[in-house]
């Protein structure tokens, strides 16, 4: 079992690793933490991987660590098999819809750890009701999500807190666009604080989906790309030959279905022609 003797010996990581040994933690505890949490670093609180013009890790998370690996576990508790490579933990505060262009494609974990009662998630929608100006000016219709925990397609969707009341505590995780940057140390260490990477062919996977709470598949990644089945197999071309020339060119194109006569088309034994002159 790991020692504080190698870490920070702060009150904050103490609670922490108390909570880590007793097994699994639940919103209760989360919820308990939170008023050391946010005396220590204010109302809100970023750990993990940061991508800008280059990639690594927040300085935070390796002061505190067993608070880092309490975070991610209790995430990674409820959503199983998820990829996060950052997470926030943070009082809702009202601001404009917005979307979260430095994520990439993969959802946005979304946790509330306070009262599930308290506020939600505004998400545009087509069909929603609700309407909200955004950052750039637009005002748009969406929908608001409640719950304990959602995903959001954060980079595509506007959104934002709905507040009602007490702001409520919000757990999220994100993988940041160009993770890739990220040095394999980096992602070692990452994974033993509990972080998850993304797999192979996740992200191009999350691309052809929507997540508005529930998740809405457009494209399966198998097929995209693909002839649909009920348009047949493609057309086939026939073998010809090259002609080289320096004189003008008519090229006949047939058309089995009849047209009309008009410029450029021409009718030559009842079938359609478009003639095209090469010059």
């Amino acid at each position: 079992m790991a020692s504080l003797d190698d870490h920070c010996a702060q009150p904050l990581e103490h609670e922490a690793y108390a909570l880590n040994n007793q097994g699994e933690a639940g919103r209760p505890e989360i919820r308990h933490l939170c008023k050391s949490i946010f005396r220590e670093f204010g109302t809100e609180v970023f750990l993990g991987a940061y991508v800008r013009v280059k990639g690594g890790i927040r300085k935070h998370t390796r002061d505190y660590p067993e608070l880092t690996k309490l975070l991610t576990r209790f995430l990674s508790q409820e959503f199983p098999g998820d990829s996060f490579l950052a997470i926030s933990l943070a009082l809702d505060k009202s601001m404009e819809p917005h979307k979260d262009l430095q994520n990439s494609t993969l959802p946005s974990l979304l946790c509330n750890v306070s009262d599930e009662s308290l506020g939600g998630t505004w998400i545009e929608h087509p069909e929603g009701k609700i309407p909200r100006r955004c950052q750039d000016g637009k005002t748009r219709l969406g929908c608001v999500y409640r719950g304990h925990r959602y995903r959001l397609s954060a980079s595509k969707l506007w959104h934002a807190p709905f507040t009602e009341g007490e702001g409520r505590i919000m757990l999220i995780g994100w993988v940041p666009a160009g993770w890739q940057c990220l040095s394999p140390e980096d992602l070692r260490q990452l994974h033993c604080l509990g972080f998850r990477r993304p797999g192979p062919d996740a992200e191009a996977t999350s691309a052809l989906s929507l997540w508005r709470g529930t998740g809405l598949v457009q494209t399966d990644l198998h097929r995209f790309g693909k002839r649909p089945a009920h348009l047949g197999a493609p057309p086939s071309w026939r073998l010809g030959q090259l002609k080289v020339t320096t004189s003008p060119l008519h090229i006949c194109m047939s058309s089995d279905e009849e047209a009309e006569d008009a410029a450029g088309l021409a009718r030559i034994d009842g079938e359609a022609e478009f003639v095209i002159c090469i010059d």
